[in-house]
């Protein structure tokens, strides 16, 4: 019988600063083999790629143009009600959790924190989807 590692996991990493975008990419993908990690610029480009191809979880950066994370997260959910969603954050207050997680946000996490911490989060959320 062949021995199957880990299932491989498509997360999508959506944020507007290219530098931050692959440098988190590069990031992930170092400290996790089996996390794919394709990315987005926009909300809209999101939202694209999510019809085509559904992730099993989208990183979403809190600050994007032109939209808000709640009119983004409303906008994923709307092309695939049950994907989670992690929004980061360089300002972690709890008016800005209480905010996305109503929106239906899975975790909101802020981006100084640790990439472990990230990791434990993906974890949970695509054993709940796995």
């Amino acid at each position: 019988m062949e021995h199957r590692g880990p299932r491989a996991r498509r997360l999508l990493l959506v944020d507007d600063h290219d530098r931050a975008r692959q440098g988190l990419r590069e990031l992930l993908e170092d400290v996790d083999p089996t996390l794919q990690v394709g990315t987005a610029a926009t909300a809209a480009e999101a939202v694209r790629r999510v019809g085509a191809r559904r992730p099993d979880l989208v990183l979403l950066d809190y600050r994007m143009p032109g939209t808000s994370a709640a009119e983004t997260i409303a906008a994923l959910h709307g092309m695939a009600s049950d994907l989670p969603v992690i929004v980061l954050t360089g300002d972690p207050t709890a008016e800005v959790e209480r905010e996305v997680l109503a929106a239906g946000a899975a975790a909101c996490l802020g981006k100084a924190g640790n990439v472990f911490e990230l990791i434990e989060l993906i974890d949970r959320c695509t054993r709940r989807t796995s």
